[in-house]
């Protein structure tokens, strides 16, 4: 028997005006659980989170079978104050978590802006949400992704 999924890419490529960003790409992304994005900068990690979405630029070609399963999708970037410059800290990511009930939560570099006191309480919203919910989580933080995945 196959785990149940809340979304699965087959043979998907992500293109714009200066070529392929991802290609051929293949994902099963289960109903519940923590799945890590790691790789450097400018690779499509957050590209894919937005396909995910179902949340593409007009300049974005997908091809290949996206097939999100249960929607919506949450997809959350690093939360910034109104000016666009200072970030609003951990409470306003724990309000929109726990405030949330999308069965696949996107996160964008949520760990980016944290102070490094409030690591562990990020990582204990994310391992309270990913029992119930499919949780994707964008990071450069090889530290950060085996906190999130290992409870």
């Amino acid at each position: 028997m196959t785990e149940p999924l809340v979304a699965r890419l087959t043979n998907v490529t992500v293109e714009h005006a200066q070529g392929a960003i991802l290609r051929g790409l293949e994902v099963d992304v289960p109903e519940t659980g923590v799945t890590v994005i790691l790789g450097p900068a400018g690779t499509g990690k957050s590209t894919l989170l937005r396909v995910l979405a179902g949340q593409t630029d007009d300049g974005i070609q997908v091809s290949g079978d996206v097939d999100r399963r249960r929607q919506p999708a949450c997809l959350i970037r690093q939360a910034r104050s109104r000016d666009g410059d200072a970030t609003v800290g951990l409470d306003a990511l724990a309000e929109t978590l726990r405030s949330t009930n999308a069965p696949l939560i996107l996160l964008n570099k949520p760990n980016r802006r944290v102070h490094p006191d409030e690591i562990d309480a990020l990582t204990k919203l994310l391992n309270n949400k990913n029992t119930h919910h499919a949780v994707i989580v964008v990071t450069h933080h090889l530290a950060f992704a085996h906190q999130i995945t290992n409870k």
